[in-house]
């Protein structure tokens, strides 16, 4: 028996990985809106959002030629060093 589950498969070059990671997540409401908005705000379009089962990371994908900006919004939004 034969199964169409996969149409297509389509490659994206020079695409990164942020990853944010912190104990205050979990079970805090709005660090992923907080994070995506500031995201949005610096105009960054992400491909793909994920979160850990633990709820003590969030991972986002975008154009590696964002991950700076990326991280440097992230890290205002949230006042972090760095």
């Amino acid at each position: 028996m034969l199964h169409d589950y996969v149409a297509a498969l389509e490659v994206v070059p020079h695409v990164a990985i942020v990853v944010a990671i912190g104990e205050n997540m979990r079970g805090t409401p709005g660090i992923a809106g907080r994070a995506f908005g500031s995201l949005g705000r610096h105009g960054i379009n992400l491909i793909a959002i994920a979160q850990g089962s633990s709820e003590l990371s969030i991972s986002f994908a975008m154009k590696s030629s964002e991950v700076r900006e990326a991280v440097k919004a992230v890290h205002e939004e949230f006042q972090l060093q760095g």
